[in-house]
């Protein structure tokens, strides 16, 4: 948020452990500028209290994700941006309809003051306050709410057209009845899990498993499901793990085998993605410097949801998802590279050697120190078991014309030809 003072880092952790003044501190302080961005991308800036406000709300329940000031400030942006968009697609919805009618519908809101473009921060915490402290709704009453609520306003619209013929009308409220009822109910289905999902992920009441580089580790999960950590990774259980909220937060690289829980889905959350399956076998890689999550789907199905972008995957499927909601597959060459810890091994292609030690020291403990900084930029390659030091060592050295020695109890790597010149 530019025209803002950077968040503070103290805001940050605070509001990750559930403080709610930590919240409001972060809402006084972002809420003009980012209001201000609302109205500049809405046709109507009447609805950008109401933008912004969902944006705080979900970045409330994203809240134990943010790793750092920039990552927050990014995701409030975002959501903004995508409020304003969806709001935006919503009006003009509304207007194709009325322009196709030739009609105003009558809302039930158009009796009630018009939203107030300019709500001052003192109102817009008050309600936004109100929203986290409401009781959870009812879905049954939401459910005939919104049911008589639409019930009403198609009525009215239908008396107010009095030259259809007398069959049309009753069929043109049945047919939007319906639709708007099955919308409606569907859309609070996956809301209210969505939900459940953030608010067990965000809780401070978690048990979190972390392994160290080159370490692996196996659990099993309350509900019977398996996962095993790579290295230098973090998973998250929520000690509400269970029926009817079966998720975990990932960091690093797992592999899981789900058992089936009926109706109850399994979720790994990614920094970027929501990962969903009922009953599958499936590896996931989405360290956080790598700003993606890999996904490699070995038995069933998984719909991975990144950003606005929802995705079926099935069996055989390995696939890239990208934080700006696109999908690559991932070529047939390049899924042993990303994919190889999971089957014991460590493979590398023609990568940098600056790439390839991050990847040496997460999956096989091993910290290789390369005095000469030029030679960074080579390119090595290794088909190697986890655990086989002298093959990996091996392959550097003949695909990087590298050599491997000690300084003093510190393991390195120099230029070959160098290594050479110095022993004669």
């Amino acid at each position: 948020m530019p025209a803002t003072a950077p968040i503070d880092r103290e805001v940050l952790l605070n509001l990750k452990l559930g403080d709610e003044h930590a919240l409001e501190r972060l809402f006084r302080t972002a809420y003009p500028h980012l209001a201000d961005r609302a109205r500049a991308e809405l046709d109507d800036p009447a609805s950008a209290p109401r933008v912004v406000e969902g944006a705080f709300l979900r970045a409330w329940d994203h809240r134990a994700d943010f790793e750092s000031p920039e990552a927050l400030e990014r995701f409030l942006q975002r959501s903004v941006h995508e409020g304003a968009v969806r709001e935006k697609s919503r009006r003009a919805s509304l207007h194709r309809f009325e322009q196709h009618e030739k009609v105003k519908p009558i809302h039930a809101g158009d009796r009630l003051a018009a939203p107030v473009a300019d709500l001052p921060v003192d109102d817009a915490w008050q309600h936004l306050s109100a929203v986290l402290h409401a009781p959870p709704p009812d879905a049954a009453k939401v459910a005939d709410a919104h049911h008589q609520h639409h019930k009403h306003e198609a009525a009215m619209h239908i008396a107010s057209v009095a030259k259809r013929p007398p069959w049309a009308g009753p069929v043109i409220v049945a047919v939007v009845l319906a639709a708007l009822f099955l919308v409606a109910m569907r859309w609070m289905d996956r809301t209210s899990g969505d939900v459940a999902v953030s608010r067990a992920l965000a809780s401070t009441e978690v048990r979190v498993r972390s392994t160290r580089p080159g370490e692996r580790a196996a659990l099993t999960l309350t509900d019977g499901s398996k996962a095993t950590l790579a290295g230098d990774s973090k998973l998250r259980i929520p000690s509400a793990f269970g029926a009817p909220v079966r998720a975990v937060a990932l960091e690093g690289a797992a592999s899981f085998q789900v058992q089936g829980g009926g109706d109850a889905a399994f979720h790994v959350r990614t920094g970027e993605a929501m990962l969903t399956a009922t009953g599958t076998a499936f590896d996931v890689r989405a360290f956080p410097g790598e700003a993606r999550t890999l996904v490699r789907v070995r038995e069933g199905t998984v719909t991975a949801k990144f950003g606005e972008t929802t995705r079926a995957l099935a069996a055989g499927d390995v696939v890239d998802l990208r934080p700006d909601g696109s999908a690559r597959e991932v070529p047939a060459a390049a899924r042993d590279v990303a994919f190889a810890w999971a089957d014991g091994r460590l493979v590398l292609r023609d990568r940098p050697l600056r790439e390839a030690l991050v990847d040496i020291n997460r999956f096989t403990g091993l910290t290789l120190l390369v005095p000469d900084a030029s030679l960074l930029t080579r390119t090595v390659s290794a088909d190697v078991e986890l655990g086989s030091t002298r093959a990996l060592l091996a392959d550097l050295e003949k695909s990087g014309r590298l050599a491997f020695g000690y300084d003093g109890p510190r393991m390195v790597l120099r230029d070959a030809a160098a290594a050479g010149a110095a022993k004669k």
